[in-house]
């Protein structure tokens, strides 16, 4: 196929527009992809729970409950909702009358079986499709492009994510209307509350997926838009030709399709062969002849939105007298309008584009930062395992336990040593503050609490004094408050953090210096850089210059700080420098000594965690990367577009202007000061919005305008390529 430098610019628009055509056609199946997991198992219940205003004090009593009543009626208990950017699922009970395999179009996404094999899993985080991390991950589920990623969790992992047990649950396989009846009764006793709270819906979640499609749709009718200017200069440049073509008695039919013929030829090759590239690249094998025989639907349908542009660009040829044709009259009044209010259309699809991605980019913006500062610390090595052992799973929630004891010797022992760290943090969000008077004193903004072992201050270079690490080490609870805070607020963080460190410690417990003694100290820092605070909450923030900082030594620890070494994940506290410090550390001898063989401790690195939400972060920033640049990118095509008409239109008051010594400004005032002018109210309609990226976007894309038209005008282009379209 020979392509012409003057087609090279429609080309190009064909390229753009046939990728887009066929990305909203992948939408549009990841959008059923979607509809289809959010209907999942619905077509084997007919029961459904509402959990509505669940006193706080019964709410582990009520999932407890339906649980063991799943558990014994072999029945599952499921629960969807919208969770950290994913579509998630919880499940608890027995799913062994239930047919749980999905398929889609008929491919095979999740075998029969994989929610027993999760539900009988012994890793309380373990997932169906990547969750947080790779690490728990007992099976893969396709992830659709531009789709959420699905993902399913024990009930008790998905209600901890969701941060509640309210929402709609299914009983999934049970067929009893006496069960049900029974189980609704039995929760009305527990809660107090009457049946119609268990059986009607208070509150719901909707997710908006429409961004993406947003984007495609509004690039596609970018593009279509440059590819009329196109075609609309490229035939009003040939007018003179059309004149000469009549004259020797050909139709201006035959004319406007020979001259179509190329950019026709050219989108059916680019269709075909697009289609099977990005249905390689974005498809498994499995969905490879599905997503051809959809592209291919999709670039047909862009052949048909070409011919109609090309159509609608023809009337200005079509309309015209055969002797204006062979003379090569230029209608300026149609033309000049035409291009003011192209230019002035595009800018409003521009302005209402940078307007309309402030919020999401303020999301990224702030999501990057986490994913910056989570890459500093993914090779340090974290805690994945710590199995009940002889001890067994009672012994987790027991702080009189002898595994307690064994804990908590164990960290003795480690605590000093180099590469070695406890660190966790507390977010006091404001749905958290507004449960109520917890503690007294409690506090009236949201604060974040950092309880770090000495060694990992000293690693990030925090002003610990030698006398409260002094204090610590004799098991007084030590607490850093910002040196902004006042007085008064410094004696209520007192009281709170006092209330707060002691809550639920008993006599029973193992003993501590500070669990007998319950003493605290409060010292003050000034807050001068960012302190990484270890959230992997987006909700939560992921650096704070002014976070409360808690020193934790073997001394001056709580049941809760002892029992959180138990955990396993992200949540464990206990952190090593490296994987080679961990191995390290977690010798079998040493193990062997604090009876904690049997617990079968292993580690890996924090990155095994973070991947899933690093992989779906970054597919985001780079989706939004892309829209940027085909947006910038479509408005250089279509500022040469216009460059091209306004020459075209005026080339001989240009050339006498240039001979008479006329300068850059005077020559090109007309469409300089519509650039100017444009650009001036579309910053003044972006500061009333308030967009920060949007300002941004408006000088960035004032200057490109500039330097695209200066270049290509002051280079002598333009004439290039006016007079090759004429020798065509």
């Amino acid at each position: 196929m020979t392509l012409k430098r003057t087609h090279l610019t429609g080309y190009v628009l064909i390229i753009i527009q046939t990728i887009l055509i066929i990305l909203t056609a992948l939408t549009f199946l990841s959008d059923r992809y979607e509809a289809k997991w959010h209907d999942y198992l619905n077509d084997q219940t007919s029961y459904s729970i509402y959990l509505n205003n669940i006193p706080t004090d019964k709410k582990d009593e009520v999932i407890d409950y339906l649980t063991s009543e799943a558990e014994k009626d072999n029945f599952l208990l499921l629960k969807k909702d919208n969770i950290e950017n994913s579509f998630s699922l919880g499940v608890a009970g027995n799913s062994s009358k239930i047919e749980d395999n999905f398929a889609f179009y008929g491919h095979s996404i999740l075998q029969s079986n994989s929610l027993t094999k999760l539900l009988h899993s012994n890793n309380e985080n373990a997932t169906l499709g990547l969750g947080r991390g790779s690490i728990d991950q007992l099976t893969s589920i396709y992830k659709f492009p531009f789709s959420d990623q699905v993902v399913i969790y024990k009930l008790d992992k998905f209600n901890r994510l969701d941060k509640t047990i309210s929402g709609k649950y299914q009983l999934v396989g049970l067929s009893s209307n006496r069960t049900y009846n029974s189980i609704i009764k039995h929760l009305a006793k527990i809660t107090a509350l009457g049946r119609s709270d268990f059986t009607s819906a208070r509150s719901g979640s909707a997710q908006d997926n429409t961004l993406t499609t947003g984007f495609l749709i509004a690039g596609i009718l970018v593009t279509s838009l440059g590819i009329f200017a196109y075609f609309f200069i490229y035939l009003l440049s040939s007018l003179k030709e059309f004149g000469t073509l009549v004259l020797l008695g050909w139709s201006k039919k035959t004319i406007l399709y020979e001259r179509f013929k190329p950019f026709l030829k050219f989108t059916i090759f680019w269709g075909i062969i697009s289609s099977i590239v990005l249905s390689i690249y974005f498809g498994r094998i499995s969905f490879l002849v599905l997503f051809i025989l959809f592209f291919i639907l999709a670039a047909l349908i862009n052949i048909i939105i070409l011919t109609f542009i090309y159509l609608v660009a023809s009337l200005l040829i079509i309309s015209l007298k055969n002797i204006s044709l062979i003379k090569g009259h230029y209608p300026k009044a149609i033309l000049y309008s035409f291009i003011t209010m192209f230019y002035l259309l595009i800018s409003g699809v521009l302005l209402t584009v940078s307007i309309y991605i402030d919020g999401p980019a303020k999301s990224i913006v702030a999501n990057t930062q986490q994913a910056m500062q989570w890459h500093k610390v993914e090779k340090m090595a974290i805690l994945n395992k710590f199995e009940p052992g002889e001890d067994g799973v009672q012994a987790f929630g027991d702080p009189s336990s002898s595994l307690y004891q064994d804990t908590l010797n164990f960290y003795k022992n480690i605590a000093d040593k180099d590469g070695v760290y406890y660190i966790s943090s507390f977010y006091g969000s404001k749905d958290w503050l507004a449960n109520g008077a917890l503690y007294k004193k409690m506090p009236t903004k949201p604060f974040t609490i950092l309880t770090a072992s000495p060694n990992y201050l000293k690693k990030i270079k925090f002003p610990l004094s030698s006398s409260a690490l002094q204090k610590a080490k004799r098991g007084i609870r030590v607490f850093y408050l910002p040196d902004t805070y006042s007085a008064i607020k410094q004696k209520n963080f007192k009281i709170f953090l006092k209330d707060l460190s002691t809550d639920g410690i008993q006599k029973n417990d193992i003993q501590t210096t500070f669990s007998k003694k319950q003493q605290i100290a409060i010292k003050t820092y000034h807050p001068d850089k960012n302190i990484f605070l270890w959230n992997n909450d987006s909700t939560e923030p992921a650096n704070g210059k002014a976070p409360i900082i808690d020193i934790l030594t073997p001394a001056n620890m709580t049941y809760e700080t002892i029992g959180n070494i138990q955990s396993s994940g992200l949540e464990n506290p206990l952190k090593f420098q490296s994987e080679k410090v961990a191995k390290q550390v977690l010798n079998t001898k040493r193990l062997q000594k604090y009876h904690l063989d049997d617990n079968k401790l292993t580690y890996t690195t924090v990155s095994n965690y973070i991947d899933g939400e690093q992989k779906s972060l970054w597919e985001t920033i780079t989706l939004f990367a892309i829209v940027l640049f085909f947006l910038i990118g479509i408005l250089c095509l279509l500022i040469i577009v216009l460059a091209m008409a306004y020459k075209t239109i005026n080339q001989q008051q240009i050339a006498v202007k240039k001979f008479l010594g006329f300068n850059f400004r005077q020559i090109y005032g007309l469409p300089l000061s519509l650039i100017a002018i444009t650009s001036l109210i579309e910053m003044i309609i972006i500061l009333i919005a308030r967009s920060k990226i949007g300002i941004l976007i408006i000088l960035i894309t004032f200057l490109v305008e500039l330097i695209v038209f200066y270049i290509y005008i002051s280079r002598g282009q333009f004439s290039d390529i006016i007079n090759q379209f004429k020798e065509d």
